[in-house]
């Protein structure tokens, strides 16, 4: 594996370089490939096409060492159903793409929410959306004590 493109060391240009023609060359092109609104249950004939197309894109655009299982990801991601607003097979919405960017950015920068000096700005993300949950979704007025936990927070815990 090539730690330079694997981890944001001490030139963090060269990991953020790699994802972004790795993102650019690979896995846009395989999303864009695999949506499909029309249809929900990828066919036989749409997989076999989706995984010749991911194999193409490796041969034409190689990755680095530290990529080299990608192809093999999404080639089996090609198999998935696609949750959509028209699939209500099951309760699933289609990802709201600028949370999964959010997601991605504050899972890059620090994954950590156990701690709060060490995740200060994550952790208060993550009270302000218990908070709003609490008030909107289960009219819960805001309290001086701690009354609710986040999943992650409890399933640390146990």
């Amino acid at each position: 594996m090539d730690k330079a493109t694997a981890f944001l060391g001490d030139d963090p240009n060269v990991a953020l370089g790699a994802l972004n023609e790795v993102f650019k060359e690979h896995v846009l092109p395989f999303l864009s490939g695999w949506w499909d609104p029309d249809g929900a249950i990828p066919t036989a004939e749409e997989i076999a096409a989706l995984q010749a197309a991911i194999l193409r894109r490796a041969s034409e655009s190689p990755l680095p060492p530290s990529y080299e299982h990608l192809p093999e990801l999404l080639r089996r991601l090609a198999e998935g159903l696609r949750f959509n607003r028209r699939n209500y097979v099951n309760i699933h919405p289609g990802p709201f793409v600028p949370s999964t960017l959010a997601s991605f950015v504050a899972s890059i920068q620090n994954p950590n929410n156990i701690v709060e000096e060490v995740s200060k700005a994550t952790t208060a993300m993550e009270h302000e959306a218990v908070a709003w949950m609490a008030k909107n979704l289960f009219g819960l007025v805001e309290s001086s004590g701690f009354w609710a936990m986040s999943y992650r927070a409890e399933r640390l815990l146990t």
